[in-house]
């Protein structure tokens, strides 16, 4: 059985030599220089581990059900360019270079909104627009409408007669989309939640040594280590996982995602051997 990458090992790693240190040092106290240690330290670690279990299970489940909705929202997204491309291909009657524009507008519209999550980056930043002169500072609305403005274009050429509602639906869910992921990503757990659930792993930390090392002595350093290495690993998971649109290990892969979409589309609208008859009724229409 193959363990997982822990991708947040070196971040756990520096905060682990902090505990260790501070364990190390309070149980050479408690044991070697015989201070005097609060008797009732045990009930009171015991309470605090119970109110910080549950804040640290409300957190990252707060911040898990962001990662999955965001992955969600991609998936979404996977299905309905691929959906659209395909009736593209079966309702339009055009030409090859009109499809490979608008597979362009498709392929490109995924990597508009990764580029879009991250930095807001300009549409000349996306693949294959570099040489877009516009201004317009949201590059996955700007290629949503020149969308729109396509199928607005077939439509009153008449190459979609009755069809136009059929893509409809596939172009509105591309702003939908990243309506959804804007939202994950402009809307924090609070603040003050997270100040909270911080304090209180800080506050166990400098606690917990000093009733294990009355108890169990030299042996503390070893179980505290491995107490607040769970503890700050659940905490800098959810971390991480709460922002998923990142380049951390354990954030979406959008890179992946936005190339799977662009073959499929590409392959769907420009390569003439995907759907023989599409091509050639569109040849005699």
């Amino acid at each position: 059985m193959m363990i997982p990458r822990l991708n947040i090992a070196p971040r756990l790693a520096t905060w682990l030599v902090f505990a260790l240190s501070y364990a190390i040092g309070i149980t050479f106290l408690v044991v070697e220089m015989k201070w005097p240690v609060w008797q009732a330290g045990n009930e009171a670690a015991a309470a605090l581990t119970a109110v910080l279990g549950t804040l640290i299970v409300f957190r990252n489940n707060a911040a898990y059900d962001r990662w999955w909705e965001a992955r969600k929202l991609w998936g979404t997204l996977n299905n309905e360019l691929r959906n659209f491309a395909l009736k593209v291909r079966a309702h339009v009657r055009t030409d090859a270079d009109d499809l490979a524009e608008f597979a362009r507008l498709l392929a490109g519209f995924p990597h508009a909104l990764r580029l879009h999550l991250r930095a807001s980056a300009p549409v000349q930043a996306v693949p294959c627009f570099e040489n877009d002169s516009t201004s317009f500072s949201h590059a996955p609305g700007y290629i949503a409408g020149l969308v729109h403005q396509t199928l607005d274009r077939w439509n009153r050429d008449g190459r979609l007669k009755e069809s136009l509602w059929v893509l409809d639906h596939h172009a509105r869910a591309l702003l939908d989309v990243s309506g959804g992921c804007e939202r994950i990503r402009n809307t924090l757990t609070p603040s003050s939640y997270r100040a909270l659930l911080r304090i209180g792993v800080v506050v166990y930390a400098l606690l917990a040594p000093w009733a294990v090392a009355m108890e169990i002595g030299w042996w503390a350093p070893l179980v505290t280590g491995v107490a607040m290495a769970f503890l700050f690993g659940v905490e800098l998971i959810g971390e991480t996982i709460e922002e998923p649109f990142g380049l951390d290990g354990d954030d979406l892969a959008l890179d992946a995602y936005c190339e799977n979409i662009e073959r499929f589309v590409l392959a769907a609208l420009e390569d003439p051997a995907a759907f023989p008859n599409t091509t050639e009724r569109m040849a005699n229409a």
